[in-house]
């Protein structure tokens, strides 16, 4: 990995602290913790963790992600050593072939991308202590006005077409797109009574252009039978247990 790509990734990962002061730190402590961080790119969840004092932290995605910049920033930003991993796949092989347990596993942004929420939450409980705790942020889900997770108008993937502007878009963003799950609120409620989970907290995070939903409201309608539920809520947060 170059430089010019390396210092981008730092700055990502330092970007990003304030979404998770914002979203997990309501949720969780992650101090003297061994956690977990389902989806963990480039590393953001594991340097927010080690800042707030985690024992170690355990890292797990699907894509493969170099950790030249976490291991950069873990350099510039601790006098002491740190304990981190990172692997590469689901959180169902990691089971697999682990057999730790982590006081906590944390979830930011991921949610709304991971195919079987069902399946993840019910795999969960085998790799978290009795008295472990999940805390999960996702945003935006699909149906919210940047759903999408491209740059476009509001609720645009609802209501415009476009597979006739996909040219327009990187092969990544685009990709992106594609692999989104449409999880709603709804959705998301029936995984957690599905998996036997407890809700200790639950907060839904209004739209962004919430403003500006009834100028697009009839659009969305001809297209789109989403509840307005779904189309006004762009996040979930939760603090979720399996055991008390």
């Amino acid at each position: 990995m170059d430089r010019d790509r390396i210092n981008y990734l730092k700055k990502y990962i330092q970007r990003f602290q304030t979404g998770c002061n914002t979203y997990l730190s309501p949720l969780c402590d992650p101090s003297n913790k061994y956690v977990f961080v389902i989806g963990s790119g480039w590393g953001t969840e594991i340097f927010w963790a080690l800042s707030n004092g985690a024992k170690e932290v355990v890292g797990i995605d699907p894509s493969h992600r170099s950790t030249e910049p976490l291991d950069e920033l873990i350099q510039e930003n601790f006098r002491k050593k740190v304990h981190y991993k990172t692997y590469q796949g689901i959180l169902e092989e990691y089971i697999a072939y682990e057999k730790r347990r982590f006081d906590l596993i944390l979830s930011h942004n991921v949610f709304e991308h991971i195919e079987d929420v069902l399946s993840t939450l019910r795999a969960i409980p085998e790799i978290l202590k009795d008295n472990g705790r999940l805390a999960i942020f996702t945003d935006p889900l699909f149906f919210s006005s940047v759903g999408s997770h491209l740059n476009i108008e509001p609720w645009e993937h609802l209501w415009g077409d476009l597979e006739a502007k996909k040219d327009a878009f990187a092969g990544y963003e685009w990709h992106q797109y594609q692999t989104l799950n449409h999880m709603t609120t709804s959705d998301f409620v029936g995984y957690l009574k599905g998996s036997k989970a407890i809700a200790l907290q639950f907060f839904l995070k209004p739209d962004r252009n919430l403003k500006k939903f009834q100028l697009y409201r009839e659009r969305i309608a001809q297209k789109c039978d989403a509840s307005i539920l779904d189309l006004t809520t762009e996040g979930i947060s939760a603090e979720i247990a399996w055991k008390m």
